[in-house]
């Protein structure tokens, strides 16, 4: 006779159950308490951010800073919620993605060019209904607004990537973006290696 099937088991998903505990209730108090931790790290007091990139367009400077914020500067990890002051991560040319993404922010701040912060996390993970806590988001990323329509999403969670590619792992996903003292949420978009995107339908018989 064929196994009769356990209640912890897992769902048809066969994702197994878990559980966790949380001290924010909703998303905005993870967004407030992310602001917080990186609020003093965005000052630098090197040379200033205009004299070392420059760009026709918004479009061209956001390319210039994150091809020397990528290549320039080693990734020293991924752990994210440790952050570095922006100065120390350009004195020293290495640190992790967060710190990275917080260099790339400051020198687009200084330059005149808006961006913003973000988390992510991978569109595969189980759905964790209305959990909130950090250990949800694994990529920190930095949000730039181009134009209502167009905008770049910057990973630095490799080191050779192109600008505007980011880990196929969060492509698509909904990413918590702050905003001064609130946040929104934001399809992830990049660019894809080979520059072509395209969406399928596959209908499947049974």
């Amino acid at each position: 006779p064929p196994v009769s099937r356990s209640s912890f088991a897992g769902n048809n998903l066969n994702y197994l159950p878990f559980y966790a505990v949380t001290s924010m209730k909703d998303l905005r108090e993870l967004s407030q308490w992310y602001g917080g931790i990186v609020r003093d790290s965005f000052r630098r007091d090197l040379k200033p951010a205009y004299r070392l990139f420059s760009g026709k367009t918004a479009g061209e400077l956001v390319h210039r800073v994150y091809e020397f914020v990528s290549r320039d500067v080693d990734l020293s990890g991924t752990l994210p919620y440790y952050p570095d002051r922006a100065q120390n991560t350009e004195y020293r040319m290495r640190g992790t993605a967060e710190d990275k993404a917080i260099l790339a922010r400051s020198l687009l701040s200084e330059a005149g060019v808006r961006s913003y912060m973000a988390l992510a996390r991978p569109r595969d993970l189980p759905d964790i209904g209305d959990f909130v806590s950090p250990d949800v988001y694994t990529h920190v990323l930095v949000y730039v607004p181009l134009s209502r329509e167009n905008a770049l999403w910057l990973d630095f969670s490799k080191q050779f990537n192109g600008c505007g590619i980011v880990d196929e792992a969060i492509e698509g996903s909904m990413a918590l973006v702050l905003v001064g003292d609130r946040y929104e949420l934001k399809e992830v978009r990049g660019c894809c290696l080979n520059g072509l995107s395209a969406d399928y339908l596959f209908n499947l018989d049974s």
